[in-house]
């Protein structure tokens, strides 16, 4: 009575680090009769932690869909929810959070998450301090030099240091 339409990872839900956490999975259930679903998870409503100066993961999220466009979101733990023929429940699952300071990924390792569609280049540019030449093929290196330093200054000054 269900079917599975959507099953894919959702880019830059993943915390930013050394190692970057794994990236939260997109599911779309359509149901194809009446019926009733429960569905619980966790971390919707705080962020899965980074550790040793990751940053943390995406957070989750459910919303029905129904057939006639209406939406609702659900809560993290959601029982005997009723469900209609054609509506959709899309459910985004958590990111890990990532373990050690993102400025200390290598380039290459980054440039590798983007062409993987794992991180955007704006998240690369912003969490990462990676920039790309202008076709986005290759790390712009003296940009990305000049990039991480500025954040790591950035970061000195706020611990007060």
């Amino acid at each position: 009575p269900v079917r599975i339409e959507i099953c894919e990872t959702i880019p830059d839900t993943g915390g930013a680090g050394f190692y970057r956490g794994g990236n939260g999975c997109k599911l779309g259930y359509r149901f194809l009769e009446p019926g009733e679903v429960s569905i619980h998870d966790d971390r919707w409503l705080t962020y899965p932690y980074g550790v040793n100066g990751g940053l943390p993961g995406g957070r989750s999220w459910k919303k029905l869909i129904r057939k006639d466009g209406t939406t609702e979101m659900l809560q993290s733990k959601a029982d005997h929810v009723i469900v209609e023929e054609g509506d959709l429940l899309l459910f985004c699952t958590w990111g890990g959070g990532g373990w050690g300071d993102p400025l200390d990924r290598s380039p290459e390792d980054v440039l590798r998450d983007v062409r993987d569609e794992k991180v955007s280049i704006d998240y690369a540019r912003r969490e990462y301090g990676v920039a790309f030449d202008p076709t986005g093929h290759s790390v712009d290196e003296t940009v990305t030099t000049r990039l991480r330093s500025e954040m790591r200054l950035r970061a000195r000054r706020a611990k007060g240091a």
